[in-house]
């Protein structure tokens, strides 16, 4: 129980240090870099598969799991407040609220989702539970392939509508 509530605790951390990063780096913060933060919660999840494949201590798992899952939430989180500065900017004012309140309910909708799908798979696969990471690491990097030219144009979007002003 003590270590279950620790790991609650650094992923909670995790959160409120992607926000004061998101906060901190929210001018050098571009679009293009979407990809970049994508990437590294795609390397943490990796992380997290190779150590429940490689690793034979408990203790060892537990402290990789807690970095990488505190080091995607965190990264997640950057992500989710970048992408939300970009729709306020560029969503006609009178759409703001509908818009940002659809982002809302489809982040947070996400998380339980996934982790439900998790619990599934979680549930079939017995010997093998790095596998999951795997595949969802795959997804993501796919997702990340096929969304990099909707960060470019958000990033010229951006551009255009800052000279605009």
């Amino acid at each position: 129980n003590r270590l279950y509530g620790y790991a609650q605790g650094v992923i909670a951390a995790g959160a409120i240090l992607g926000g004061i990063i998101a906060g901190v780096l929210s001018k050098k913060l571009k679009p293009k870099s979407s990809l970049f933060i994508l990437i590294g919660c795609e390397l943490s999840i990796i992380l997290v598969g190779i150590a429940l494949q490689v690793l034979v201590e408990a203790i060892q798992i537990y402290i990789i799991l807690l970095f990488g899952c505190g080091l995607l939430v965190a990264l997640s989180t950057i992500f989710q407040i970048q992408i939300m500065s970009y729709l306020q900017i560029l969503t006609p004012k009178d759409l703001i609220g509908k818009i940002v309140s659809c982002f809302i309910c489809i982040s947070m909708c996400t998380n339980p989702l996934g982790q439900l799908i998790y619990g599934i798979i979680f549930d079939k696969i017995v010997n093998k539970i790095y596998l999951p990471f795997y595949v969802s690491a795959f997804i993501m990097l796919l997702i990340s392939i096929f969304t990099r030219h909707i960060f470019y144009e958000f990033d010229l979007l951006i551009k255009s509508n800052v000279t605009e002003k």
